[in-house]
């Protein structure tokens, strides 16, 4: 049923942003689309949360924390700026 759902970062963004993150020396890259789902692999997600877990393998990750967006040109932050 998480695709009845709107889309966690709908409301944060404007448009499409790069995602990416660092685990085990790895970077990581995925996207979210302007209707708000993140692109990772191949497969669209609801939440950070969701990608983030897929990407480190678990059951689980805070992806608020795991992903970094790039604000500005070569400006990466942790994607929990997008809710200050």
């Amino acid at each position: 049923d998480s695709e009845k759902k709107q889309p966690i970062l709908i409301k944060y963004i404007s448009g499409p942003i790069k995602l990416r993150a660092r685990y085990k020396g790895k970077v990581i890259k995925a996207s979210v689309r302007k209707d708000g789902l993140i692109r990772f692999r191949g497969k669209v997600y609801n939440s950070p949360s969701l990608a983030a877990a897929r990407a480190v393998k678990r059951r689980s990750c805070n992806g608020w924390a795991f992903w970094r967006y790039e604000r500005a040109p070569g400006d990466w932050v942790p994607l929990n700026e997008l809710r200050k």
